[in-house]
């Protein structure tokens, strides 16, 4: 695999770079199951906007499938307060749950997530 791709789909199987944290295996395999589910084709040339675009749609629906927006407000009616104990409870990075809470503020118009 190429250093820049930390996975990708091939004939219903995913690949996903070995040395990768857990929790960013777990972020990259959500991914592909989106691309699985919306995006056909070999994507790869990101220079082309169509394939922007359905990176960006598996993006969004891996942030969907992993951090539900009704679980994070569950977590913070639990005292979970910090990016660093959410990101825990989803097994997730720091910069995805970061991604997420930018994700859901443009979606819902407010912020969901502790600062």
């Amino acid at each position: 695999m190429p250093d820049f791709q930390p996975g990708f789909c091939f004939h219903g199987t995913i690949y996903i770079y070995k040395h990768l944290s857990p929790h960013r295996k777990h972020e990259v395999l959500a991914e592909e199951i989106a691309h699985h589910f919306i995006t056909y084709g070999n994507i790869l040339d990101q220079r082309k906007l169509l394939n922007r675009r359905f990176e960006g749609y598996a993006r969004r629906l891996a942030i969907e499938m992993i951090i539900p927006k009704n679980e994070i407000h569950t977590l913070i009616c639990q005292g979970v307060c910090t990016i660093h104990e959410m990101a825990n409870h989803f097994e997730v990075t720091e910069e995805f749950m970061l991604n997420a809470q930018n994700y859901y503020r443009l979606k819902a118009g407010i912020s969901l997530l502790p600062n």
